[in-house]
């Protein structure tokens, strides 16, 4: 069974373990790739993808909570349109 933790806890804690010990061993090096933060056991788990480093981590920890930080970027994913894009029809399903 994975610990009670509130989603903003786990961006909270997650984002703290990677600026306070992660990011000096990690940006530069490996800039676009994707670490999947083990919360509890203070463990990352790197990878080309976002669902590669997440299979890993639930491999190693099938209880653990993840937060999953893409290297040298503000945000993990970024969205975008162009000006012809159907955006009614795109946001129809959300």
């Amino acid at each position: 069974m994975k610990p009670a933790l509130n989603p903003d806890k786990v961006v909270e804690m997650g984002e703290e373990i990677y600026q306070t010990i992660l990011k000096k061993n990690y940006e530069g090096k490996y800039d676009n790739q994707f670490l999947a933060i083990d919360v509890i056991e203070c463990k990352e788990y790197l990878a080309q993808y976002p669902e590669d480093a997440l299979h890993l981590a639930e491999k190693s920890n099938p209880s653990g909570r993840f937060y999953l930080k893409r290297i040298g970027s503000d945000s993990t994913f970024h969205m975008s349109y162009t000006g012809g894009m159907d955006v009614e029809g795109v946001l129809q399903w959300v």
